[in-house]
């Protein structure tokens, strides 16, 4: 479960089976621009595009 942290924003924390624990923060920038950070031993940032095809 995440917590909604401002209006747009949600944080989550994540357990994997090995035990390690990450913290993930979610962030829709626009409709279709998302940002996606994760902090655990390797941290990421993904920026996520949505392109809609009729």
């Amino acid at each position: 479960m995440g917590q909604t942290l401002v209006a747009r924003l949600l944080q989550a924390d994540e357990t994997s089976l090995s035990g390690m624990g990450s913290l993930l923060i979610f962030d829709d920038l626009t409709q279709r621009l998302k940002l996606r950070a994760q902090a655990e031993e390797r941290s990421s940032l993904d920026l996520i595009s949505h392109i809609r095809r009729d």
